[in-house]
């Protein structure tokens, strides 16, 4: 029976987390109405799973050796208020982080671009001559 509630539980989380954001930004880059919330929201859970993995793992530990799913119903529940129509979550968070990226931006873009074009990687400032070229 455990299996079962456990197997439950893991769709579920995964239909959370993934399924339903994924329909959801694909649907709105096929109406060709790029929405900010869907890209905040991968944005967030990206830097979420790569805390996860690195920062947060003694909280995870701590947390899954009180029950072996509090930090996925925590997940679970940030995900939904990230993305519910009502609290946009994702929304709220680009903005309180707004003042940081455009603070930091410069320090990571400059480092970044010379890696890019050291790669061979078009970088932003190459895209956006070659869009006034055109124009």
């Amino acid at each position: 029976m455990s299996f079962i509630v456990s197997l439950v539980f893991k769709l579920a989380y995964f239909a959370v987390t993934l399924g339903y954001p994924i329909k959801e930004a694909m649907n709105s880059v096929k109406n060709k109405e790029p929405s900010r919330l869907w890209l905040s929201y991968f944005l967030f859970l990206g830097v979420l799973s790569l805390l996860e993995g690195t920062v947060l793992f003694p909280v995870k530990y701590l947390l899954n050796m009180l029950c072996s799913c509090t930090w996925s119903s925590i997940k679970f529940v940030l995900c939904l208020w990230l993305y519910h129509s009502e609290y946009k979550g994702a929304l709220f968070i680009n903005q309180l982080t707004q003042p940081f990226v455009e603070m930091y931006y410069p320090l990571v873009a400059g480092p970044l671009g010379k890696v890019l074009s050291f790669v061979g990687l078009p970088t932003r400032s190459e895209e956006d001559s070659k869009d006034k070229k055109t124009n």
